[in-house]
């Protein structure tokens, strides 16, 4: 009887040693979450979404007209439609008074109520 010998050998280790395999895989692992995922240094900080689009508020300039367009009770959101030829600085100076009035709590007087 001839003993062929293959590429394992009994009692010997076959392959890379099983703390470079953990090692390579917790490398790995690194380098994806590192790359892949985004840090808290890249991302914007919240509050500061939007444009960077400076707009001057014109106190004088004339009140912006809206209709409300859309109702939904379910999501109490209201849809409003302002005219193609308002300015930013109207659109602005109306955002403000809405603020303003629902923060005095005189709303109601501008906007329907979306409560059935």
């Amino acid at each position: 009887m001839t003993k062929d010998k293959g590429p394992y050998e009994e009692g010997k280790r076959a392959g890379a040693h099983p703390l470079l395999v953990v090692f390579g895989i917790l490398m790995g692992l690194w380098l994806f979450v590192a790359l892949i995922v985004p840090s808290s240094r890249n991302k914007q900080a919240a509050g500061t979404e939007g444009p960077n689009v400076s707009v001057i508020e014109d106190p004088e300039a004339a009140p912006v007209m809206f209709t409300v367009q859309t109702t939904i009770l379910e999501m109490n959101t209201l849809g409003l439609i302002v005219p193609s030829q308002a300015t930013d600085s109207q659109i602005v100076a109306l955002l403000n008074r809405l603020k303003q009035a629902r923060l005095k709590g005189t709303l109601g007087e501008l906007l329907p109520s979306t409560r059935s």
